[in-house]
């Protein structure tokens, strides 16, 4: 995130179009990584939707 612009608004927005509820969110302080919360029955779509924006996608 740190050099790369909309990171965060791509996993976001991710995760809003597959309906999940972001509970927590806690960047690291180099801007390297970012830790999304999410509840237990929607982590798998959770993971699913942002490999699919990043990976996927491409």
């Amino acid at each position: 995130m740190k050099s790369q612009t909309g990171t965060a608004a791509k996993i976001f927005s991710a995760l809003a179009d597959a309906r999940i509820n972001v509970r927590m969110i806690d960047q690291g302080a180099s801007e390297l990584n970012i830790i999304v919360g999410v509840l237990n029955e929607d982590f798998e779509r959770a993971v699913r939707s942002i490999y699919h924006i990043f990976v996927d996608a491409q």
